[in-house]
């Protein structure tokens, strides 16, 4: 799974860079502030982000806890 979600981050990478599939938001009135791009890369590679990073964090304590007192947690 780890390595399944670094996978992911590599296309979400290139498509948040690059911008594709991007767009911006229809302006309202003159007083508000131009609405910022709405870029589908950039949601999915933070979300793949903060989802590899929280199992790797999980990962690192299983294996930690495995080496010192010889407990094992699922999927550890």
């Amino acid at each position: 799974m780890l390595f399944a979600g670094l996978t992911g981050v590599y296309p979400s990478e290139f498509f948040a860079s690059f911008g594709i599939g991007s767009r911006v938001r229809a302006v309202g009135t003159a007083n508000e502030r131009p609405p910022a791009p709405h870029n589908p890369g950039e949601r999915a590679l933070g979300a793949f982000h903060i989802l590899t990073g929280l199992w790797l964090m999980y990962l690192t304590f299983a294996t930690t806890l495995n080496i010192s007192l010889n407990c094992s947690l699922p999927a550890g």
